[in-house]
């Protein structure tokens, strides 16, 4: 039999640090994660023996509770709406994904921001979040071939997307506007 060994294994560094953040807080306060910490089904159930429950939002959850921002992150309006629930919030959102929060928030002050990446993800609806109502996510190239043109365009992408993919659809959206970038 011959055994093959994947080249990456195990978790990568945002999950592995909001792993870390979930079990300490558990152990001084009530604590939910908004949504599943990490996707795999054995950690999840680990993390709820630990005392870190899985809500679908933060209606969920209950005054004095702790709420852990996972590492995909969130759209703004989810750290308001913790606020006025009286929720405490942990923000596990990894360094990189904060990093293209920000990018995001910036960007669309002046230009057309489009995360590439898969739309249903949590991470890309909370970079679309905080790029507010000027951004749009695209999955393929062809539907970056399909954009109309923009006057000033910002393009990021999902953490974990194939960086070729990314370079691809880049190359694609440079016909989109005037604006040269890097």
């Amino acid at each position: 039999m011959k055994i093959i060994r994947a080249e990456k294994a195990g978790f990568c560094f945002g999950v592995k640090r909001a792993l870390d953040m979930a079990e300490r807080t558990a152990q001084v306060s009530p604590t939910a994660s908004l949504g599943p910490l990490i996707h795999n089904k054995q950690v999840v159930e680990k993390m709820e023996k630990q005392g870190v429950r899985v809500v679908g939002n933060v209606k969920e959850t209950q005054a004095g509770d702790t709420l852990i921002i996972r590492s995909h992150g969130v759209p703004p309006e989810i750290y308001q709406e913790a606020q006025s629930c009286q929720v405490q919030i942990v923000d596990a959102t990894c360094p990189f994904v904060q990093k293209a929060q920000r990018l995001a928030a910036e960007s669309s002050k002046d230009s057309q921001v489009v995360v590439v990446g898969d739309r249903q993800h949590p991470e890309v609806q909370g970079i679309l979040g905080w790029a507010g109502g000027n951004a749009i996510a695209i999955e393929t190239l062809e539907e970056a071939r399909e954009l109309p043109s923009f006057e000033k365009l910002s393009v990021l992408a999902q953490t974990t997307l194939p960086a070729e993919n990314f370079h691809l659809i880049v190359e694609e959206l440079k016909k989109h506007t005037p604006v040269k970038g890097t």
